[in-house]
């Protein structure tokens, strides 16, 4: 009987430490390869794309979340873009954020199960102004996440404890593209968000958001 009632006691515990583990210890940054990055490390990214079906320039650092946390987490990602000289930062958890302005804002929040990676789709997308060398740093951070109310009324994410980040630096030189999309291929587009990451059935005036047949989201003014 008392095997029996210290298994049952070792169990509840193994299961309460599964269910407290931290955001620091559950969530990680991998790369598209699947290498971890190291909590506060700096992630540098030069590739340059130019989009010529859509005429956009930008940088992506092809970041992922992981959870290794043995039960599912929701998550958002906090951004630091309070550097940013130019143009619009877009992330793509739960549904996809342009954010325009240099400030620290937050993504919608997703699901990430046990064992899976979470594909921000974070880019920086480059504007007129980019005709000299620009350096500059986002901060990332991963986290546990909730949704409430703010004062007004309005749902926002609330990040309820902070995982690890990253410093994703940009280094931009005009001569630094690194591949030019320009194809015949048929791309077809699968669904449309407005800036403030509603679906939409049809293109809206402003900043349309959409996600393409091949994988791809872009964003265009309409």
């Amino acid at each position: 009987m008392k095997r029996i009632l210290f298994l049952a006691a070792v169990l509840l515990s193994m299961g309460m430490g599964a269910m407290a583990q931290s955001a620091k210890s559950a969530l990680q940054f991998v790369d598209d390869k699947g290498n971890v990055i190291a909590d506060g490390a700096v992630f540098e990214v030069t590739e340059v794309t130019i989009d010529n079906d859509f005429g956009t320039t930008y940088m992506k650092p092809h970041l992922f979340v992981k959870n290794v946390a043995p039960l599912n987490k929701s998550v958002a990602v906090k951004l630091d873009l309070t550097s940013m000289p130019y143009g619009n930062f877009q992330c793509c958890v739960g549904q996809c954020r342009t954010f325009e302005e240099p400030s620290v804002v937050m993504s919608d929040i997703e699901t990430v199960n046990s064992g899976k990676s979470l594909d921000i789709e974070a880019e920086w997308f480059l504007t007129g102004e980019a005709n000299s060398p620009t350096t500059w740093i986002a901060t990332l951070t991963a986290g546990y996440a909730e949704m409430e109310n703010n004062p007004q009324g309005v749902s926002e994410t609330k990040m309820t404890e902070e995982g690890p980040s990253v410093k994703v630096k940009f280094v931009y030189t005009p001569t630094g593209v690194a591949s030019v999309k320009d194809s015949n291929a048929t791309v077809t587009e699968v669904e449309r968000y407005n800036v403030q990451g509603q679906k939409i059935s049809k293109p809206c005036k402003g900043i349309n958001i959409i996600k393409l047949s091949n994988g791809k989201t872009v964003k265009k003014l309409m």
